[in-house]
Order: C-alpha cells, then sequence, then structure tokens
C-alpha cells in the first residue's frame, strides 16, 4: 500500500473521528444534564462557523479563489443534534497554484441541547496542504471549537484540533504544537499555530475562535502577495448565548461564482468574490463590507472590485437582513459580455406577523452583449441569448414562496452554459455575478 494512500486513508479516518468525537460530546451533555423535572427548558441561541482557508484583501486574486473554501455555519436554533457539512474536493490559488494547493476541505457544525446544558461544536478540516511552494506542508490538519453551557457555568475548547505532518521549512512541527506559537517563515513574514481568542464574559454568552494556521506578510516575496497580507487556514468559531432567539436573520453575497462545473481549476480561479454571510446576531444595524480586487480566470472571466455589503438587526416595526453585492468593469468569455457594474440587493424586512422582501437597486449598467449594446438593466428576469455559451438572466430575482423560510435570491447577471464552446466550461455549468440572498423570519 502506497504512502500517499496511507496518508490519505488517515486524513478520512481522522476527520470521521472528529465528528465522532462531536457527537460523543453532544451525548455527553444530554447524559450529564440530569433531572429536570421542575426545570424550565434550557433556553439559548447558537453562532459561529467553520472554513477551510481564506485570505484578506491584500492578498488579491487569492482572497477571491479561497473564497469557496468549504464555509459552513450553524443555524442560530441548532442543528438538532444532526451534523451540517460543506466539502470542497480540491483547492488552489495563486499564480499556478503556488500560494495554496490543498485537497479535500469541510466545514462541519452540530449543537444540542439537553434539559440543563447545550453545546455548539465546529470543525474545519484540510487535507494534503501545500502553501508557499512547500514552504508550509501538511498531510492533515483538523480544527475544531466547542463551547458547553450549563445552567451555572459555560466553557469553551479547542480539544481535538491537530496537525499531522505538518512541515514548516522543512522542519517537522509538533502535533500538540502550544496553542499561539509564532516561528519565522523565510522569504514571507511569519507563520502562527492554533490561534486562539475567546470573547464574552462566560456568563452570559460565550465564544471561542480558533485559526490553525495564520500566514502574516510581512516583506516583499516571490508569491505577489503585499505586504499586509494574511492567509488563514482551518478556521472554526462557535459561539452560545443564553438570550433565546425572537427573529432569525440570514443572508450571503458574493461578487463571482461558477457551479455546476467539473472544472475544479476554473472554479478555484473564479472562486467567490469578496463572499460575506449575515447570522442571525446581525450587525446591529450596521453596514459592514468585504472587498476584493481584480478577478481573472483566463479568457471566461474578468472583474474589478467586488464589494458585498450586510446589515442586519432590529428596527421599530421588527427586523431587517439587506445584503448586497456589487461588481465593477466585467467581461465575460472575451468581451462578448461586458457591464461597467453589475448589482444585486436582497432586502427582508419582518414587521409584526408580515415579512416583505425587496430587491430594489438591484441591476446592470451599461451591458453589451456580443457587441450590442443593451444599455442599463433595472426590470427583472430579461433573458437573452449569448451567442455560442447558451443564455444570460439579466437582475434574476427569484421570490422565496409566502410563509415560508426561504430567502430571497438575486442574482445581478447568471449564465447558464447550454452548449460546447472553446472555453472548456462545459453544458450545465453556471456563471453568476452579482449574488445576493436574504431571509428574517419568526
Amino acid at each position: 500500500m502506497s504512502k500517499l494512500y496511507d496518508a490519505r486513508c488517515g486524513a478520512t479516518r481522522l476527520a470521521a473521528g472528529s465528528m465522532i468525537a462531536g457527537a460523543a460530546m453532544l451525548n455527553a451533555v444530554l447524559l450529564s444534564a440530569g433531572p429536570a423535572a421542575a426545570a424550565a427548558p434550557f433556553g439559548g441561541s447558537f453562532s459561529g462557523g467553520s472554513y477551510g482557508a481564506e485570505a484578506n484583501m491584500l492578498a488579491g486574486p487569492v482572497a477571491t479563489s479561497l473564497g469557496r473554501s468549504a464555509h459552513q455555519s450553524v443555524p442560530c436554533r441548532g442543528t438538532d443534534g444532526k451534523v451540517l457539512s460543506t466539502s470542497v474536493d480540491s483547492l488552489e490559488a495563486g499564480s499556478e497554484n503556488h500560494v495554496l494547493r490543498a485537497g479535500a476541505t469541510r466545514g462541519s457544525a452540530l449543537t444540542a441541547t439537553g434539559p440543563n446544558s447545550a453545546v455548539v461544536h465546529n470543525i474545519a478540516t484540510i487535507s494534503d496542504l501545500n502553501m508557499l511552494d512547500g514552504l508550509i506542508t501538511a498531510g492533515f490538519i483538523r480544527g475544531v471549537t466547542s463551547v458547553r453551557a450549563t445552567r451555572a457555568s459555560m466553557q469553551s475548547f479547542i480539544d481535538g484540533s491537530s496537525f499531522v505532518n505538518l512541515k514548516v521549512a522543512g522542519v517537522p512541527v509538533s502535533a500538540d504544537v502550544a496553542p499561539g506559537t509564532k516561528v519565522a517563515l523565510p522569504g514571507v513574514g511569519t507563520v502562527t499555530f492554533k490561534d486562539v481568542k475567546r470573547f464574552g464574559d462566560m456568563d452570559k454568552s460565550g465564544a471561542i475562535k480558533l485559526n490553525m494556521l495564520t500566514v502574516d506578510v510581512k516583506q516583499q516575496n516571490r508569491f505577489g502577495l503585499n505586504v499586509g497580507a494574511q492567509l488563514i487556514v482551518a478556521n472554526s468559531i462557535s459561539m452560545f448565548s443564553r438570550q433565546t432567539v425572537d427573529l432569525v436573520l440570514s443572508g450571503v453575497a458574493y461578487g463571482t461564482s461558477l457551479e455546476f462545473s467539473t472544472n475544479q481549476d476554473v472554479q478555484n480561479e473564479i472562486g467567490k468574490a469578496a463572499a460575506l454571510g449575515l447570522g442571525c446576531e446581525g450587525t446591529h444595524g450596521m453596514v459592514q463590507e468585504r472587498v476584493t480586487t481584480a478577478t481573472q480566470a483566463g479568457g471566461i472571466l474578468s472583474v474589478g472590485t467586488a464589494r458585498s455589503t450586510r446589515q442586519g438587526g432590529p428596527t421599530a416595526e421588527g427586523a431587517l437582513a439587506k445584503m448586497t453585492s456589487t461588481v465593477d468593469n466585467v467581461r465575460l468569455f472575451n468581451g462578448l459580455v461586458q457591464a461597467a457594474q453589475v448589482r444585486a440587493v436582497a432586502q427582508s424586512e419582518q414587521n409584526g406577523a408580515v415579512r416583505t422582501n425587496f430587491a430594489d437597486g438591484s441591476g446592470i449598467s451599461a451591458l453589451k452583449i456580443a457587441g450590442v449594446p443593451i444599455g442599463d438593466v433595472t426590470g427583472a428576469n430579461r433573458r437573452i441569448t449569448v451567442p455560442g455559451i447558451g443564455y444570460a438572466i439579466l437582475n434574476e430575482q427569484i421570490f422565496p414562496q409566502p410563509r415560508t423560510h426561504q430567502r430571497l435570491r438575486v442574482n445581478g447577471l447568471r449564465v447558464v452554459v447550454t452548449q460546447q464552446n472553446r472555453f472548456g466550461i462545459e453544458a450545465g455549468a453556471d456563471l453568476a455575478i452579482g449574488h445576493a440572498e436574504s431571509t428574517v423570519f419568526k
């Protein structure tokens, strides 16, 4: 049996072991709850999530590629003991993938509530990691955070977090390296292992955040990463609050994505630019944003700045969840489709028992298809042929059914591939520019 096969099987067993350990923790919580005949139901809300890898804006196109890295969030009312997970088969970022290359990445979440206790458990895993042309390598990385609350106390843990065959500049790093250990990364900057931060008073609320690897770029380098760029591998965050949630807020926004394609290389290049989510804790009414700079994927896609925003919280009438995505200087399929700007706006409001959804502000500026000027687009759901590719839906707006928890979904521009083409994107693939979703419900 080959060493590679052994390593991958080991990684699979480790990932499975993480979830088994999580399930065991949940069972322990429930079994340790004790008698609760006279106790009120154990209330509270959950938050957090996990992902395989991420980068900040100063990392440039690398941040876009890593935007699709298996993000899994925790519903604020929990998972009821069920495991939620998202996975990506492979991940690549940087010119010729020199910045990061990895196999499977997975984000997983589970929660449970007993008569006298509750737990939230988030796991991020990444296998076959190679960063910065082999400067950092690992067979498997697992980042785990947990918050456990009883009626009398609250605790947070990173138990189960580990490295397998981690090396930095060829030097092995212990699997149980002390949290917060930082070492020099020759020609780049520094790398920190198991960077842990805790938040809250651990009475009414508590949270723990873990980055298994944090690379901080502190000098000019051959990878084209700007000074100040930061790369994170295997992030997990778990949060619990004793305050129950009356209204659930939820949303997501990103600038670019390619779905239903088997071309992993192109999917990684296009990524999810400026990916941003909205949890049930909201933003306390503030507008928060994430920005990425130019993204390019061969002749298939070239865009300028992508900006996503989120806003959520209580209002005088009820609650608001609003997500936006704005993408500038869009050029698809070697200029077959061009636009000065694409905008997607998804806004959901709850007023008493009534929920209202809006997509006002969504649209396209200075659109041109196959050399034909279409102009500005504000009307919804217009379909137009893209010669040699398929068709485009302009300002696509999909409103949820009444009395459901479904999200309003808006795509500023969506191209559906229906025929063979010289760009190597197979029929059935779906390219979205400017995507936003939102919902709010009781």
